[in-house]
């Protein structure tokens, strides 16, 4: 995994060393209080109860 540091974000980046690596993953995340939602643009949105985007994930 790479890591890349922005002003106000953190980049990872999984590096895949052969082609025959696994080309999914499952995250389990424990969300207290956010409930995840799909974007137009594809990104995650992680919303709390007054629906109101607090974090986000783009691919």
């Amino acid at each position: 995994m790479a890591l890349q540091a922005g002003r106000r974000s953190l980049k990872e980046t999984i590096v895949l060393n052969t082609p025959a690596a696994p080309r999914e993953w499952t995250f389990p995340l424990t969300l207290d209080g956010l409930t995840p939602e799909l974007g137009p643009n594809g990104a995650v949105l992680l919303k709390d109860a007054v629906r109101s985007g607090r974090k986000y994930w783009t691919r």
